[in-house]
C-alpha cells in the first residue's frame, strides 16, 4: 500500500479530494478513498467521467490503467483527472506524454506499507533500486509545470 500519509500530502497539492482508489484488493483494506475498484469491480467497468482517481495499479498493467483513463477523460476533459504511481523507467514514456509529472522519489525512498501483527503499518522496500514518479492527468493551473519533490 502506498504512504498514507504521503497519498494526503498528494492530494492536498492537486487541490481536489480523491474520489476513486482505482487499484485495490476486494475487500477494499488497502484503498485511500471511500469509492474503490477491485478485481471483483473491475476499474476497467467503472465509468470514471468526472472522477479525480488514484491509481497505484500493479506495475507490468499500468498501462491498461492509463488506457482506460484516457478514454473516459476524453469524454469530460476539463473535470476528469487521476495521478499515476508508477517506476521512473522509459517503459512509459510515450503512454504518459502529455500527461504531468508531479513528483519524483529517488531510490530507496519509503514510499509502501504493510499491516503489522499489532495492527499499525510499517514500511517495507519493495525494490530499493527503482525509483518512482507520480504522473498526473491534471488540467488544474498549479500543474502546468509540474511539482518535484
Amino acid at each position: 500500500m502506498f504512504s498514507h500519509a504521503e497519498f494526503i500530502r498528494i492530494q492536498a497539492m492537486t487541490g481536489r479530494e480523491f474520489t476513486i482508489d482505482a487499484a485495490c484488493n476486494d475487500d477494499g483494506s488497502n484503498s485511500h478513498c471511500s469509492v474503490y475498484a477491485s478485481p471483483k469491480q473491475s476499474f476497467f467497468k467503472h465509468n470514471i467521467t468526472g472522477e479525480h482517481i488514484w491509481v497505484n495499479a500493479p506495475f507490468e498493467q499500468a498501462k491498461q490503467w492509463i488506457n482506460h483513463y484516457k478514454r473516459c477523460k476524453a469524454n469530460s476533459p476539463f473535470d476528469t483527472s487521476a495521478v499515476f504511481v508508477l517506476p521512473k523507467t522509459s517503459n512509459y514514456d510515450k503512454i504518459i506524454q502529455g500527461m504531468s509529472l508531479l513528483c519524483e522519489y529517488p531510490k530507496g525512498t519509503q514510499l509502501f506499507t504493510i499491516p503489522t501483527k499489532e495492527g499499525g503499518r510499517e514500511y517495507i522496500n519493495i525494490d530499493r533500486t527503482i525509483p518512482y514518479q507520480l504522473i498526473g492527468g491534471i488540467t488544474a493551473p498549479n500543474f502546468l509545470g509540474g511539482a518535484v519533490r
